[in-house]
């Protein structure tokens, strides 16, 4: 399904909990879970470096429309 809107928040919070519920959410956006930390997800970004740049390198040439 094609995304039809944004919703932007800004500080409000009450705002983001009409279509967030706050048991999803991390503590820096009024929420239940535990603030955010990223630092597990850029190790793990980090220690695989080199394959993601060797998998982002795959790719296909298209065919053009007209060599058909």
């Amino acid at each position: 399904m094609p995304l039809k809107q944004f919703h932007f928040h800004g500080k409000n919070m009450q705002k983001l909990h009409k279509y967030f519920h706050p048991s999803i959410l991390p503590a820096e956006y009024d929420g239940e879970l535990p603030e955010f930390s990223n630092s597990e997800w850029s190790k793990h970004m980090e220690s695989t470096a080199d394959y993601l740049t060797t998998i982002f390198s795959y790719g296909y040439e298209k065919k053009n429309k007209k060599s058909r």
